[in-house]
């Protein structure tokens, strides 16, 4: 029980900075990937 909820804080933990990090490329691209949905 001890390891699987270690297991799921490490999951979440790259999960968490797998999005900020999206989150930044995002913010840096937010205009391109705007116009991407737009046209797509």
């Amino acid at each position: 029980m001890w390891n699987e909820s270690r297991n799921m804080v490490g999951v979440n933990g790259r999960l968490l900075s797998a999005a900020k990090a999206y989150s930044s490329v995002f913010r840096g691209r937010g205009l391109s990937v705007r116009e991407f949905v737009v046209n797509s």
